[in-house]
Formats: structure tokens, sequence, C-alpha cells
């Protein structure tokens, strides 16, 4: 599915803020009220105070350290009981401590530095239209990096099938080895492309949405060319192998990849 207010407000925002030089009082979002399917009916208030005068730093996520927090969002609504989010929130933390934590930075080896904290927090959004429950779980590593897993409920699904596709999502994404997940890397691209100096991104598989969003850029910006490598493997003195690949096929590309443009240093004037 898309990625849901949370996802923006608790990865993309902080990743965005931290290291395109821009305070997140440039943009405050609050919700008034939560609306699921099928009638929707959100209401979020946003505020923005553009950036001017200046253009966005150049961001660099290239290491992504070891998982040191993970944080399992489990809701419900409406006429959904607490319950369901407590069975999903546990079924997703059992299933990331059985089977991500064993073998989940993508290089075989342990990915939490041997300690690691899982911690369950379920929230009864009571002002809402409709009824819906779900989970965002969300990993921060020790270099900064956020990752995110989530799902929604389905009727005649088990809530600890629900728990286990979000946490089951968030596994994949860490064994692929990158600094972003799947949803982020698409939506970090058209901020390196305005931003003055060199971005570089390593992220796992390589999303179509990614690359759509790389010749968005390029033909929004003439003159700017985005190089993608695939990383083959790492040398001994730390530095990364690239083999440029060819990048045709549909579909998400898998292993890790290096993502890297000259930004134009836009700045806004108005």
């Amino acid at each position: 599915m898309a990625p849901q207010y949370d996802y923006f407000h608790d990865i993309f925002l902080p990743i965005a803020s931290r290291h395109f030089g821009f305070s997140q009082n440039i943009l405050s979002m609050t919700v008034l009220k939560r609306g699921y399917y099928p009638r929707g009916g959100d209401i979020i208030n946003v505020k923005t105070n553009p950036l001017r005068g200046r253009p966005l730093t150049p961001i660099t996520l290239t290491d992504r350290g070891e998982v040191s927090n993970v944080t399992i969002r489990s809701f419900h609504a409406g006429k959904v009981g607490r319950k369901k989010a407590v069975v999903m929130a546990n079924a997703a933390k059992e299933l990331l401590e059985r089977e991500c934590f064993d073998n989940c930075d993508g290089n075989n080896n342990n990915g939490t530095g041997g300690s690691l904290n899982i911690r369950n927090v379920i929230i009864n959004e009571r002002d809402s239209v409709g009824s819906a429950a779900g989970l965002l779980i969300v990993a921060e590593t020790t270099t900064g990096c956020l990752l995110g897993g989530s799902a929604l409920g389905r009727p005649k699904v088990a809530p600890e099938v629900t728990g286990e596709d979000a946490a089951r999502e968030l596994i994949d994404c860490l064994n692929g080895g990158g600094c972003v997940d799947d949803w982020l890397q698409d939506q970090l691209i058209l901020y390196m492309a305005l931003a003055d100096g060199v971005s570089t991104v390593l992220t796992g598989g390589l999303t179509l949405h990614t690359r759509t969003a790389i010749m968005i850029a390029e033909r929004l910006c003439p003159g700017l060319n985005f190089e993608v490598s695939r990383v083959d493997e790492e040398m001994e003195d730390g530095t990364m192998a690239v083999k440029s690949e060819e990048y045709g096929k549909d579909g998400c590309l898998k292993g890790r990849h290096l993502i890297r443009c000259q930004g134009i240093g836009y700045v806004n004037m108005h």
C-alpha cells in the first residue's frame, strides 16, 4: 500500500529535515480526524513555511549501521477492539525477534550489534471515520537511518497474519542492506535533484517508483544526471566496488544500489 500519514511523519520528515538542511518547523502537520476505507475522511492540518534564500543541502546515506531500536505502532479504530491491535503488535514483535535480527543487514552479519529494544505502542484512534486496524514498524539504526514496514488489517485475515506481514516487510528491507526502505528511496529523488552538491544514497532493491522519479527529475531539470550503480561487494579497505548495470526491466531490481547526482542548487527567492 502507499505510505500512510504516520510513515510520512515518523520516517520521511525526520530524514528529510536532518539531511536536506531544513528544520521541521518548515512543515508541521496535525491530524484532526482519521478516516479509513471505504469512506476515507482524514482531516489533516498542514502548515508550511517556504525555504527562502538558500538551497537544500545534499544528502549522504551510505552507512546503515546497526539496528538499535524498533517501535511497533499498532492502532485500532471504530468498532475494532484493542485486542486485535495487541495481537498484531505481539505477532510482529515475535517474528522480528525470531527471524529478523539473526541476519538482517544484508551481509550475513547480525544487524543489531548484540542488543535490541523493541517497543509496542497500542493506539486507540477514537476520533475517526470508519473502522480499521493496522500497524507501522519503524527501525532506527546507530547511524540515524529510519526504515519501515506496515500492514492494514483485512476482513477474514487473522490479526497475527497482519502483524507478521508488517514485520516481514521490514525484514525484507533490512535484508536488502540499504539505508532506506522501498518507500523512502523514491521520495528522496526530487530533493536530491534540487539540492546544492552531490547526494549519494545506498538502497536495497531499486524500485520502479524510484526509476520513474529519476526519469521525471531529469526531464524537469535540464542537464541533471543521476548515476545508478549496483554495489557488487565491499573491498577490504571498506570502500565499495560498483558496477554499472542496464536498468530496463520492470519491477524491483534486486541487490544494493548507489544513487548519486549533482543537484542543481535551486534557490527559492520568492
